[in-house]
């Protein structure tokens, strides 16, 4: 087992016992496809993909992002059930669908009855978290199968607006996998919305609904976010050299790291606020240019934003104006 040569994996935790998992590995196939493929057989979004190899005893598995913490305990189970004698070991680079409820259900019964399952009354009834987790991913956990599960018999049914149906879950569960669970919790509010109204043939689940692009605007507004926290860093390092050049009995290097700490957690409620908005997918991303606006405000409001304008030791208005023109791009991308 992958002592020559690294073998592609891809594993997706249980939904109710993590060691319950779903584990795929191949030579040639994408590690991203087959952790897409686990979490289809067990319904839970965390999980990990990569690259696996033997290392002596160990079964040593090197992870394009950060695993889930219990994974390792998982594995091991998991392992141990096999009988194979190897530990397993989780490491980054460098640092590295279910049978339906019933065959002879008209698919239309069978979606309406997937539909109710997603409703918040369905969810009362569903069993609540062992308190090993927090309150966010209990609620993902016991949520996100049901709905799954009833996407799936309504796109088969043939009802509602299948892109955007696929659209919302897809958005969910991408940010279930980077722990956002409460930006996941609200597409999944949007989504069993779409689920009842394609049953019930209300308005928001015919085509034309879903605002365009929308896979694509969330992979811009990404990408360009990412680059704000660099561009604010050169800000950074000039007021760290003012402060050295004109107060030298000040230490820059504590002043900066506080100032950069508060403004990285101000950019990261910005992203998760503007991310929400897009995933709801209404016509003209209304409900995210309005976000966009809110959030310029209340990064001229801030209070570190704020300071720094009246610092006279460098043009303060450029950390203000580095994030802003970055909102600025996002809204015109959106709006284009």
């Amino acid at each position: 087992m992958a002592r020559k040569a690294p073998i592609n994996f891809g594993i997706a935790l249980g939904s109710e016992k993590p060691e319950d998992l779903a584990f795929l590995a191949h030579q040639r196939k994408d590690p991203k496809s087959l952790r897409k493929h686990a979490r289809t057989e067990t319904g839970n979004s965390k999980g990990a993909h990569g690259e696996m190899t033997v290392d002596g005893k160990k079964l040593l598995f090197i992870c394009q992002d950060s695993p889930p913490g219990p994974l390792t305990k998982a594995m091991k189970l998991f392992l141990r059930g096999l009988k194979v004698p190897l530990s397993p070991e989780f490491r980054v680079p460098d640092e590295a669908v279910a049978p339906a409820k019933a065959a002879s259900a008209a698919p239309a019964e069978a979606a309406e009855e997937a539909a109710a399952d997603a409703t918040p009354a369905a969810r009362e009834a569903a069993p609540a978290s062992d308190g090993k987790i927090d309150a966010a991913e209990a609620e993902w956990n016991r949520r996100h199968e049901k709905a799954r599960l009833a996407t799936v018999k309504i796109l088969k049914a043939g009802l509602g607006d299948s892109d955007k149906i696929r659209a919302v879950l897809s958005f969910a569960q991408g940010k279930a996998e980077t722990g956002n669970y409460a930006v996941g919790l609200k597409a999944l509010d949007t989504l069993e919305k779409l689920l009842v109204a394609a049953v019930k043939g209300k308005a928001g689940g015919g085509k034309g609904d879903i605002a365009a692009g929308i896979v694509k605007k969330r992979k811009f507004l990404i990408t360009r976010w990412q680059k704000v926290p660099a561009e604010v860093k050169v800000e950074l390092g000039n007021l760290k050299s003012a402060i050295a050049a004109n107060v030298p009995d000040e230490d820059p290097g504590e002043l900066c790291a506080a100032i950069e700490t508060s403004l990285d957690k101000l950019i990261g409620e910005i992203q998760s606020a503007i991310d929400a908005s897009i995933g709801a997918g209404d016509p003209g991303y209304k409900t995210a240019l309005k976000a966009i606006e809110q959030q310029k405000q209340k990064v001229r409001s801030h209070e570190i934003i704020q300071l720094l304008k009246k610092s006279p030791l460098v043009p303060g208005e450029r950390f203000e104006a580095s994030v802003c023109a970055a909102l600025d791009e996002v809204r015109d991308a959106l709006a284009a």
